[in-house]
């Protein structure tokens, strides 16, 4: 998901959650569920969320590809296979 920069100030809340204090953040940040931050607070002040890099996940892309239906080009491409001699 592309993250976007935005100059807009929203006013947020520490509320108590549980035995911690939490914030809701604004649907313009557009973080999603689950989303995890390294978080930071400055000398001055300033709380800084870095968000942690997301696991790439390699989907495959040829699982539902039906084989049958390229089967007749198995040949055209690959040629035959084992006759290289004669």
């Amino acid at each position: 998901m592309a993250r976007r920069v935005t100059n807009d100030r929203s006013k947020v809340v520490v509320r108590k959650v549980g035995g911690s204090k939490g914030v809701t953040l604004p649907k313009a940040l557009s973080a999603d569920i689950g989303d995890q931050f390294y978080i930071q607070q400055h000398h001055d002040g300033t709380i800084i969320l870095t968000p942690l890099e997301k696991p790439k996940i390699l989907k495959n892309v040829f699982a539902d590809v039906n084989e049958e239906t390229y089967a007749d080009l198995y040949e055209v491409i690959l040629g035959e296979v084992g006759k290289e001699a004669e």
